[in-house]
């Protein structure tokens, strides 16, 4: 048999059809791309098949002809059962992932709301998107109910559950209402799980003393592109997290001393624009 130049590829659908038809079919469409129900076959079938329709172009129907064709149809049916199954072990994993996860965020989500404050401190390092270290800072973090209190390097945020303070830590701060939406993502929002309505989540990995889970946000607008969290097997809570933005530059959070039993007084959660004299006040 000679050999061919292959062609740009169209689609020729096999779905059970006559052998007369599926001849018919590779005479009038010789150079397609096969599929079976949707599934492409491998190349080398596609090969074997643009050969054996060239061949028969000009030559008479045989008996063996009829035999090449019914082993080709078995071959790709093998192939077409090896792609069923692939893409089913494929669903059944991502599903079973979902659900470890969610079981996962289930358990860290009642640790929060059982706690009687929430205390940590934490380290903010920056990467860009070739992995280079481009900043790093300390700060705390401070959370009870809706109210959350975070101070990195000089800035702080106070927050009382109806008004957000940002104070740049000198002359200025910013007075907003706090309604939760936002496009950030916050070390008190990573130590409380995030709101699980608002991602797609997957166990990644169980290893070690961690379980690390991929969260996509759904509302694809936000300005980052995911969050990798890793909550300690013992405890059940956040001790780091990845945040990649849609440049691929990444922000690493570690925690560390977390207090779940912290009492924190609800002045810490209002900013006493009093105590800084001279202040700018900016009310958005």
């Amino acid at each position: 048999m000679p050999n061919f130049v292959a062609h740009e590829a169209k689609t020729i659908a096999i779905k059970n059809i006559p052998k007369t038809n599926f001849i018919k079919a590779g005479k009038d469409n010789l150079f397609g791309q096969i599929s079976y129900n949707g599934f492409c076959i491998e190349n080398y079938v596609v090969n074997k098949m643009r050969n054996i329709m060239l061949y028969m172009r000009n030559k008479p129907f045989k008996t063996k002809h009829v035999r090449t064709l019914h082993h080709l149809i078995l071959s790709m049916k093998k192939h077409f059962y090896f792609i069923f199954l692939f893409g089913l072990i494929t669903a059944q994993s991502f599903s079973q992932g979902a659900t470890d996860a969610q079981n996962i965020l289930d358990k860290l989500s009642a640790k929060v709301k059982s706690a009687k404050g929430i205390s940590a401190s934490f380290t903010l390092t920056q990467y860009d998107k070739s992995h280079q270290l481009t900043g790093s800072s300390k700060g705390i973090v401070k959370i009870k109910d809706k109210n959350y209190y975070v101070k990195q390097d000089e800035t702080e945020i106070y927050c009382n559950g109806t008004q957000t303070w940002n104070f740049d830590g000198s002359n200025e701060v910013t007075v907003s209402k706090n309604d939760g939406s936002t496009d950030d993502v916050s070390p008190q929002q990573i130590l409380t799980g995030f709101n699980k309505n608002d991602f797609t989540y997957k166990l990644i990995s169980s290893a070690g003393n961690n379980y690390e889970i991929l969260l996509l946000p759904v509302d694809k607008r936000k300005n980052f592109k995911q969050v990798t969290i890793f909550i300690n097997k013992s405890t059940n809570v956040v001790s780091k997290a990845k945040i990649t933005d849609k440049s691929d530059n990444i922000i690493e959070l570690n925690f560390s001393a977390i207090n779940l039993n912290a009492v924190i007084a609800d002045s810490q959660f209002t900013f006493d624009a009093s105590k800084h004299h001279g202040i700018e006040v900016i009310n958005e």
